[in-house]
């Protein structure tokens, strides 16, 4: 069975803990990922390839995970936790097409589907 493993962007050092505690107690790797390696497909940062060779110029601030080799009987407990702890609003579980993106190009998608589901959301409203 492949190794579950979360990317971790931008956190608060409370954040960081939190996760990290998480990811010790489910024996998941958590690879925290400098901002000079935002610019890294997904692809390349899971494995674990040398992270010097980042570009600065594709960063950004959000708080982000994505979810590797996850079982949905251990992401679900873990979201759980982590919205007790106060939640990360950009989260996304790798797919053949997302895993080839950069971390800038997936946020920004993140960022979209946010969007057209608030503007969904307020159209049901009226």
């Amino acid at each position: 069975m492949a190794m579950a493993k979360i990317l971790a962007y931008n956190l608060s050092p409370a954040k960081e803990r939190l996760v990290k505690s998480l990811c010790d107690a489910g024996g998941i790797t958590l690879v925290i990922v400098p901002p000079a390696c935002h610019g890294r497909s997904i692809h390349e940062l899971l494995a674990g390839l040398p992270a010097d060779t980042g570009d600065a110029a594709g960063t950004f601030d959000d708080e982000m995970l994505v979810f590797h080799e996850f079982e949905d009987d251990t992401l679900h407990p873990l979201l759980a936790k982590l919205r007790q702890g106060g939640g990360v609003a950009l989260k996304a579980v790798t797919t053949p097409f997302n895993s080839l993106w950069t971390s800038l190009q997936l946020r920004n998608e993140l960022l979209r589907e946010q969007q057209e589901m608030m503007r969904q959301l307020a159209a049901q409203r009226g």
